[in-house]
Parts: C-alpha cells; sequence; structure tokens
C-alpha cells in the first residue's frame, strides 16, 4: 500500500526566509506537499482548523504568537502533528524551551539548504509513519489497550488524582509493591541512527518476552513516540538492574546500542510526569557515560555548571599566536564540563563552537571568507556528529590542532591531559588510603565520568588498576630483600597483612614469601 504524501506548513515571519523556505526545493519531487506558509503562529492554528498539516517548521522569534506557545497549543489540540524548530546560534535557551514543550527536532537557521532541510524532514517523517503503521498492525486484547492508556496517562497527563489513579492500577492488574517510583527512559539506536521500522518492533517484542524475568512488579513498559518508557518501583540499585537487563539479554551481538535515563524519585501517581520529565532531560547526559549507560538524574544537578568564554583573552592570545593560552582555555572548558556536576552537553557544543569561531576570525584572516564559511560549518557539523564526549574530546582537540597548528610539543594529541594528571598522581601516592570517590573530589571531577575514564584508558576499573600498582610496586620491594611482608605491605598501602597477602596472590599467584625466596 502507497504511503500517503506528507503536509508541510511554513511559520515564519520573515517575509524573505518564509519566501525562500517555499521555493528552497521540489517539495512535491521529494513526496511531501507544502499546504501552505503563514507569519505567526497564530495564523498556523487558523489555517490547521481547515487542513491539518503533517510536518510544522517553524521559526521561534515570532510577533503576535511565537513558537513555543505555537507548539504548546499544537501538542493539545493536534498531538499527532510533530513539529521542527528553525533557530539562530543566540536561540539556544528558546530551542531547550521548545523541545521540552514537544518539538521533535530543530535546525540552525545559518546551517539551512534544502538537503539538510529535507533530512531532517524525512527522519520526523519516518517517526509518523512509523508510528501509524504501528496502530494499524498491532491488535492487542483489550485489557492491554486499557493499560496502554492508563500508563501513558500516568506519563504524559499532569492532572492525575492519586486516589483515581490508584483504582484505575489496581483494576488493570497495575501493582507496584512499592509506592517510590521513578520512570527510566531509553532510546536505541543502530549506526548511530535512532533505531526504526521492523528492528525496532522485534527489539520491543524481545524486551516483552524477557520482562518476567526481572523482579514481579517491579517495572511496567510504555512506547510513545520512539522511546520506550519505563515506570519502575525505584532504589538505588534499578538503574544498574535496568541497564545491565537491557546489555546483557537486548541489545549483545546485533550492532544495536541504548542509552537510559532515570528520572527523579516520587512518591505519588501525580508525580511521575515530573520524573518522566527529567529522565528525558537526563537522555542527553549519556553522552559523557558512553553508550549503553545510565544517568541518574536523583543522583545529578543538571544545568548547575556555567561556564563563560573570555572572548577578549582568546582574541590577544590568537593575535600573538599564543597556543598555550588558546589551548588552557580550550581545556577549561573541557575540564569543567566533567567536573562534579555535568555541563549540559549542548552548552559544551556551543561554548566549543564559540572558540573555534574566535579562532576561525582571528588566525585565519587571510583566507577567503566563502572559503572559510565553509570550513567553519564543516568544523561545527564535525562536532554537532559526536555521539560521545570521548569522541566529542578528540576531534575539538584536533580542530584546534589544525587551526592553531600547534605541534606534538604543544599538545598530546591522544590522551586526556586531565586523566594525565590524575594518572600521575594515583602512580605517586600507591602507598595513601585513597578511593575512586576521594579521587574524584582531589581533581573536582565528576565520579561517574572519571569511572568510565578509568575503563577506557586502562582497559580496568580503578580499583583494579590501584591494586596492579601495589602489588607491581610490592614486587619490587620484596625482591629487594630489606623488608619485611607487613613492612612492604604498609608501604604499598596495605595495612592488615592477611589483607595484603590475599590481594598479592590474587594478582600474582604467589605469596610475598615465595617473592623473597626468589
Amino acid at each position: 500500500m502507497r504511503e500517503k504524501r506528507q503536509k508541510i506548513l511554513i511559520v515564519e515571519d520573515e517575509p524573505i526566509l518564509r519566501q525562500g523556505l517555499e521555493v528552497l526545493g521540489d517539495w512535491g519531487k521529494n513526496g511531501l506537499i507544502l499546504i501552505g506558509s503563514v507569519q505567526n503562529g497564530r495564523e498556523a492554528l487558523e489555517l490547521m482548523a481547515t487542513e491539518l498539516p503533517d510536518i510544522i517548521i517553524t521559526d521561534i522569534m515570532m510577533p503576535v504568537m511565537d513558537g513555543i506557545e505555537l507548539i504548546k497549543r499544537v501538542k493539545i489540540q493536534y498531538p499527532e502533528v510533530e513539529i521542527i524548530v528553525l533557530s539562530n546560534y543566540s536561540d539556544f535557551q528558546y530551542v531547550r524551551q521548545a523541545m521540552k514543550a514537544g518539538a521533535a527536532d530543530y535546525l540552525l537557521k545559518v546551517q539551512i539548504d534544502f538537503d539538510s532541510l529535507l533530512d531532517v524532514v524525512n527522519k520526523v517523517g519516518e517517526d509518523i509513519l512509523h508510528r501509524k503503521r504501528i496502530q494499524e498492525f498491532r491488535i492487542p486484547d483489550e485489557l492491554e489497550i486499557e493499560r496502554s492508556a492508563f500508563l501513558k496517562r500516568l506519563l504524559f497527563c499532569t492532572e492525575v488524582e492519586d486516589k483515581d489513579a490508584e483504582k484505575s492500577a489496581e483494576s488493570l492488574g497495575l501493582i507496584w509493591n512499592s509506592r517510590r517510583l521513578a520512570v527510566y527512559t531509553v532510546e536505541f539506536f543502530k549506526d548511530k541512527q535512532e533505531l526504526r521500522g521492523e528492528e525496532k518492533a522485534e527489539l520491543l517484542n524481545r524486551i516483552r518476552e524477557c520482562l518476567t524475568e526481572l523482579e514481579e512488579g517491579m517495572l511496567r513498559m510504555q512506547e510513545n513516540m520512539g522511546r520506550i518508557y519505563f515506570i519502575a518501583v525505584w532504589n538505588k540499585d534499578t538503574s544498574k538492574i535496568l541497564c545491565e537487563f537491557l546489555k546483557k539479554r537486548i541489545v549483545p551481538g546485533n550492532g544495536i546500542s541504548f542509552r537510559m535515563a532515570a528520572g527523579i524519585m516520587v512518591n505519588s501517581f501525580s508525580q511521575i510526569p515530573r520524573s518522566r520529565t527529567s529522565s528525558e532531560r537526563g537522555l542527553s547526559y549519556c553522552f559523557y557515560l558512553g553508550e549503553n549507560t545510565c544517568f541518574d538524574c536523583s543522583q545529578r544537578h543538571m544545568d548547575k555548571i556555567i561556564w563563560s568564554l573570555d572572548g577578549e583573552k582568546l582574541r590577544y592570545a590568537c593575535i600573538v599566536k599564543d597556543v598555550n593560552v588558546i589551548m588552557e582555555i580550550a581545556d577549561d572548558l573541557l575540564k569543567t564540563a566533567v567536573s562534579d556536576d555535568f555541563m549540559d552537553p549542548y552548552d559544551l557544543l556551543k561554548s566549543a563552537e564559540g572558540i573555534l569561531h574566535i579562532l576561525m576570525v582571528n588566525v585565519r584572516k587571510n583566507e577567503d571568507n566563502s572559503n572559510e564559511r565553509m570550513k567553519q560549518m564543516q568544523y561545527f557539523r564535525q562536532l554537532e556528529e559526536c555521539s560521545y564526549y570521548d569522541s566529542f574530546y578528540k576531534v575539538f582537540r584536533q580542530l584546534l590542532i589544525e587551526l592553531t597548528s600547534a605541534g606534538e610539543q604543544d599538545l598530546i594529541k591522544s590522551r586526556n591531559p586531565l586523566f594525565l594528571d590524575i594518572f600521575e598522581y594515583v602512580n605517586s601516592h600507591i602507598e595513601e588510603d585513597m578511593t575512586l570517590k576521594s579521587l574524584a573530589e582531589e581533581f573536582h571531577v565528576n565520579y561517574s565520568y572519571l569511572s568510565q575514564m578509568f575503563k577506557n584508558y586502562t582497559g580496568t576499573n580503578f580499583s583494579s588498576y590501584l591494586n596492579q600498582q601495589r602489588i607491581q610496586r610490592a614486587v619490587e620491594l620484596l625482591k629487594e630483600g630489606r623488608y619485611s611482608v607487613a613492612d612492604v605491605g604498609d608501604m604499598v598501602g596495605y595495612h592488615e597483612v592477611s589483607y595484603f597477602c590475599k590481594v598479592f596472590r590474587k594478582y600474582t599467584g604467589k605469596t610475598p614469601s615465595d617473592i623473597q625466596k626468589i
């Protein structure tokens, strides 16, 4: 059966840009119908009363009714309509509001050409078609229909009465064994693209089949707009249990990955939307932890970190060609991003782009403007395509090297300077009582990121690495033959002889006395 052509509505107050979007490319040739273009949100709603679009492309800053208000009203009156936001670099705070209000995607005006706009429109259009296919071919029994409707109401309705919700949950057999609940939001990917189509349907079936392995009554699953939501009993181990469940039973060996965020803990049905909102925001913070991880919003403060670019200092460093100062500014941004609480990934991206923009303007003044603009867009695109912090870090540093013509002596390409400082500190303080938590506090680094960083750079966790270094040093001291076993244990941080001997045997297969006899 041939799919119906999707309808597009453009909302833009600038006449030149509005007309430009209309004629930017051949909408019809690409299976789309442009039903009209209007100059503000109120006119858009008036038109929608007679002809409903599938996708709205809207500006944010408009007179009469702006894009944020339009999104809110559309999502109430026409929840099936998807919205793509157009913005300037200076509008990123409004973009965040738009995404929270229900926008599906955004595109920077400076990046607009028909191909890039068509890519975003097609992505959103595929989500719409996928949702419609599921609705057409999935025929659950009456109880499951009622359960699904109830779970959606719990997740997305802000006017839920606790007593009514409790009665409905009991009548539908949805019993949680605790009043402490949290929402866990999951997104699945393959080859860095959101998972869709038949693979997505198969994965959902696999999750449903395997859920019985988890504790009965622990959680309930609901799909909406391509995301999976678990309403689950909250405790400190739930995130770990769900994460391990997905890693071991759902995604291994098939090239599929996921990112998950745990919302704040709530103690009533009426507060579940708050937990869901926080978990949706938390998804972007998996950027720092890598794929197949869970960001727990109950343990983190999002938006707490603010970093300001000292533009004048950076411009002066460019003028006098002081590479060290340029790199110090860039490193300060990177260190701040992974400090005690993570920086908003979008703020990190915009700050990094700000640094690159100043370098482009002040370091390469003699290059052709059009060529320079093209390079700048390529640089920005490289950063935006980084799914996780490790790749972002490497790409950003490589771009800095290219722009500043820095040599190997100016910076280390393959290693993180922050980690090298921590690495050297650990190796020179192995005799001290040291934990990952104390190390994170010493260097003002986020605990979760530091744990992940140790695995990335050493291939093992912090505890194992520290034990390896201590035992290696202990072997050297024992071979000298000048110290007793107890003294050597104390010198490398093990203050109980029995525990020292146990760890030593685990890592060497021998006792300390065996080494002394060699």
